[in-house]
């Protein structure tokens, strides 16, 4: 009794049709022969794990902290700050401190030497003289220099001296034959500042300056 022959798989039949007459079947060797492969899900997923893991890293060599500062960081900045400016607004005080008192020494020294020009001019008249700004006597020379001298910005002095002096008497406080131009004026805002003239200002309460000149006879 003869078998009848195998019935054709339909899936068989499909698989061979879409290939077409040129394709190779898997296992197939030879020049033209396509090899299949088979890339499991475990390969993958290690791929994307190493994947993440660099990308991780290079983020974090890139940006190595990301933290923010804490309170007290912030609070020792501003101290540190605060310090910084009370020693800026310290120096600032001494400097305008200086400048003033350099301001009031620059109008005694130009008053000083229009006086001196005056005496030169009229040397005769002022031999033997002793005259200050409280008393400018008869002299009219004397006179309008002691009112210059008293529009300047120099306040008069504390101890009730004088603001201006001229003394060309015998026995003064230069040679003989010359004459003493004393400027003498309060400057309170140099106490406090360093310095000898703050220590001068101190002892005497005012600041002095004093010039002798030469008297052509």
């Amino acid at each position: 009794m003869m078998r009848p022959p195998p019935r054709p798989d339909p899936l068989s039949t499909a698989k061979r049709q879409s290939r077409g007459p040129g394709a190779r079947q898997p296992g197939a060797t030879g020049p033209g022969a396509i090899r299949l492969g088979t890339i499991s899900l475990s390969t993958i997923g290690s791929s994307a794990t190493r994947t993440k893991a660099t990308n991780a890293t290079a983020a974090t060599e890139r940006y190595p902290s990301r933290n923010g500062f804490t309170l007290i960081e912030v609070m020792v900045t501003l101290f540190i700050i605060a310090i910084g400016a009370l020693g800026v607004a310290g120096l600032q005080l001494a400097s305008m401190r200086s400048n003033h008192s350099a301001f009031l020494r620059s109008n005694a020294t130009l008053v000083a030497s229009t006086l001196i020009d005056r005496i030169r001019a009229d040397p005769q008249s002022f031999v033997g003289v002793k005259l200050d700004t409280d008393r400018p006597g008869d002299d009219p020379t004397f006179k309008a220099w002691a009112n210059e001298l008293k529009r300047l910005p120099l306040n008069p002095p504390t101890d009730g001296s004088a603001l201006g002096s001229l003394d060309c008497s015998h026995g003064n406080a230069c040679n003989t034959g010359h004459c003493a131009i004393t400027i003498r004026w309060e400057d309170s805002r140099a106490v406090g500042f360093g310095g000898a003239m703050a220590d001068a200002s101190k002892r005497a309460e005012t600041l002095q300056f004093q010039v002798c000149t030469r008297v052509p006879l």
